[in-house]
């Protein structure tokens, strides 16, 4: 323990020069391992044909084991030396604040002995025989005598903290294990200290809420550290402190301009990076499978000691929005997400109630909808979203232990179809706050991720089996009106699912492949991985529904059109004359792109005219919005085709060009058999059409006449794409899909 006289007098250069040395410890270290790699492991590596045998199959793991020991000893090394810089700093900074406080105290007029106690003047023989007299003199100096003791004991305090910090670390390091190897000494210090500040919960200090976050913002990605963080913790510590934090009424901020607000959402965020580093499997070490069954049970029990009326929170309101950072692995969140849903569909959504008065939802660490959360988490862990939603599910107990018997039920026996049909999302009309539609935008987003759906990233891998037939699963679904479809909850802006569409149409735009083919079955053009074979008639009505929003509009067409340009792109490039293969290919690739763009432009028009949902000048604003769209659809179908990225990239005009065919004006248009319709879309999807061949021909040895011959064919077939698409249209809410 660090005492007044002790800090007062203490020369810190000690701690320098120890870090200095173990800095030049860990250098000669990494020299000593660069050599052992260069002058004997990689001289006889395995099909080296220096040394072979058996002898040295048995000594090749021994001699790369030194390389780990030194590779490790010389991390150990740094670890010691910025242990001892850190704890120089703290040193240094605890002092500059008692010294601060020594000459405030003295400039005041009080004094402070050797041993730290504060004094002040004695009051003269007058004033301590008046009463009156005396009563003021305490009260001039006693405060300022208390303030002063105050700021040194805190100033001590900083520093026994820091000095009690590096006696642990040393601690640590002694004890080693059972094989004797280097360990994560500094790793381990933080963690235990890390572990130590949120157990303090509510009564956690604004300086030491800080250095939490600092901790876990320094060592989140470190599995040494944020392993033996959340084992010191464990999930109970892990969910009271966090109540402590957040729940309890006593001790919670007082509302969201409240800076320690924003302080636990920073930490929050930290806390579920280093959950993620904690229980991924790849990692070493990592949480076991019994602290995550503790997990899930810590998820369901009570969370505040508070009787009724206080809220009584249960684990997973505080544990599930740790979730929403990071990418998790599937072997520890899928078990959780089940777990949740199962919870969900037995409380019939109705978890808690939060009593947190003027609390804006999302502006605190703590939720009503743990699904939400968990659906926010799936969304950014695209493995675990894909299991969730497509492998065989298991049945878990309340306290979140697999229920063992064989055949076990559960319910929902299916997530997708729960989450769809079953949840009972909050009625938006009640739900000022919009709660309803966030957890349903979370929804799509995990779709999104489980159909890895991302047009925006390159690049592109294409689609595996389990992502292209879920993603088949999610068209039949949402194309479908009645029985197992959803088509109706998507429509307009009144529907219960209705925030889905944005993310249906960035699912769209990442298969639009896939999408053309399966409006004109029959398509050769290349796909986007494993290819899907999408319902005619879903995806002819989801594309309608989707029409008719502006945002989910621009996303489908722009990317339609920037995919096209791209497949044109691909057949024209380096071609030397336009032989009959190649205009076949152009005229259909310029047909089935015509054909959605027909299909959408006549949702478009329907939503302007016919329903009022939006105005022409919104569509249009949501193209220039959605631009990207464009150049991506490009993007991603070029990284899908063999030699691919050696295509030179067009120019911006093209995207530009791409995105203006799609803006029409329906204002001015005739109407035919009670519906608008229109004449001048054609000729602007015809323009995008023939920029995006004069592109492609600038790469080709193509004549001036047969890239003429290929815009013209181009264009025909487009513009008779186009009309087929709205015929299509028509159709579809002739027969009642759509309506």
């Amino acid at each position: 323990m660090v005492d007044f006289h002790t800090l007062s007098t203490a020369d810190f250069a000690s701690l320098d020069t120890a870090a200095n040395a173990w800095t030049t410890v860990a250098q000669k270290l990494r020299t000593m391992d660069e050599d052992w790699k260069q002058t004997v492991t990689s001289r006889f590596e395995a099909g080296s044909g220096t040394w072979s045998g058996a002898v040295s199959d048995l000594a090749r793991p021994k001699l790369a084991f030194t390389n780990q020991q030194l590779t490790a000893a010389a991390g150990e090394a740094d670890a010691f030396a910025k242990v001892f810089r850190d704890a120089a700093t703290e040193f240094r900074a605890a002092r500059a604040k008692l010294d601060k406080t020594l000459a405030d105290a003295r400039t005041t007029g009080l004094g402070v002995t050797d041993t730290g106690a504060v004094t002040w003047p004695r009051a003269d023989a007058a004033t301590r025989h008046d009463v009156d007299g005396y009563s003021a003199y305490l009260q001039e100096w006693q405060p300022k005598a208390e303030a002063a003791r105050h700021a040194i004991d805190a100033a001590v305090a900083e520093a026994t903290a820091a000095d009690e910090r590096l006696a642990a670390l040393l601690t640590t390091d002694a004890k080693t294990d059972a094989t004797h190897t280097f360990n994560s000494v500094a790793a381990f210090a933080d963690a235990d200290r890390a572990a130590a500040l949120l157990r303090k919960g509510g009564d956690i200090s604004d300086t030491e809420l800080a250095e939490l976050t600092r901790l876990l913002d320094t060592d989140w990605r470190d599995p040494a550290f944020s392993t033996r963080f959340y084992q010191d913790l464990g999930p109970d510590g892990l969910t009271s402190s966090l109540f402590g934090m957040l729940g309890d009424p006593k001790k919670r901020p007082g509302g969201p301009k409240d800076p320690r607000w924003a302080a636990y959402n920073s930490l929050q965020d930290r806390l579920g990076l280093a959950l993620a580093t904690a229980t991924r499997q790849t990692n070493e070490p990592h949480l076991s499978d019994d602290w995550a069954t503790a997990f899930r049970a810590a998820g369901t029990k009570v969370a505040t000691p508070y009787p009724p009326p206080n809220p009584q929170l249960m684990g997973y309101q505080l544990l599930a929005p740790l979730l929403t950072s990071g990418d998790y692995d599937p072997h520890f969140l899928v078990p959780v997400a089940e777990h949740i849903t199962q919870l969900d569909a037995g409380l019939k959504g109705n978890w808690p109630l939060l009593d947190i008065a003027g609390m804006p939802p999302g502006s605190i660490p703590i939720t009503d909808q743990p699904t939400t959360d968990l659906l926010t988490a799936l969304a950014h862990s695209p493995a675990a979203s894909n299991e969730f939603f497509t492998s065989a599910h298991t049945a878990y107990h309340s306290d979140g232990t697999v229920d063992p018997a064989p055949n076990a039920k559960h319910k929902p026996a299916d997530y997708l179809d729960y989450y769809v049909h079953e949840k009972d999302w909050q009625d938006i009309a009640t739900d000022p706050d919009n709660r309803k539609n966030r957890g349903v935008a979370a929804l799509g987003s995990a779709l999104e991720s489980a159909t890895k759906a991302d047009p925006l990233h390159l690049p592109a891998t294409g689609h595996d089996k389990n992502e292209a037939d879920l993603m088949k699963r999610v068209v039949d679904i949402f194309g479908t009106q009645g029985g197992d479809g959803a088509l109706g909850d998507i429509m307009n802006g009144d529907g219960k699912l209705s925030a889905l569409k944005p993310s249906l149409a960035r699912m769209g735009a990442d298969y639009i492949a896939d999408v053309q083919r399966a409006m004109v079955p029959g398509s050769n053009l290349p796909n986007s991985g494993y290819p899907v074979a999408f319902e005619s008639t879903a995806t002819k009505s989801l594309l309608e529904a989707l029409g008719r929003d502006p945002d989910s509009y621009a996303i489908v067409a722009n990317a339609n059109q920037g995919h096209t340009a791209a497949v044109l792109q691909q057949y024209i490039s380096g071609a030397d004359k336009a032989d009959l293969s190649l205009v076949t290919h152009i005229k259909e690739a310029t047909y089935y792109s015509g054909v959605v763009d027909g299909h959408l432009s006549e949702s478009r028009v329907i939503g302007v005219h016919d329903q009022h949902i939006a105005s022409d000048q919104a569509y249009n604003d949501a193209l220039d919005r959605n631009g990207r769209y464009a150049q991506a659809g490009f993007d991603k179908a070029l990284s899908l085709v063999p030699h691919g990225d050696k295509l030179t990239a067009p120019a911006d005009k093209l995207f530009a060009m791409l995105i203006e065919s799609n803006k029409i004006d329906t204002t001015q248009v005739a109407v035919q058999d009670g519906k608008v319709f229109f004449n001048g879309a054609g000729d602007s999807l015809t323009s995008g059409v023939q920029q995006a061949i004069t592109d492609a021909a600038a790469n080709s040895r193509l004549s001036p006449a047969d890239v003429q011959a290929l815009i013209t064919e181009g264009k025909i077939d487009a513009d008779t794409g186009f009309s087929k698409g709205a015929v299509y249209n028509l159709v579809v809410n002739a027969k009642g899909s759509g309506g």
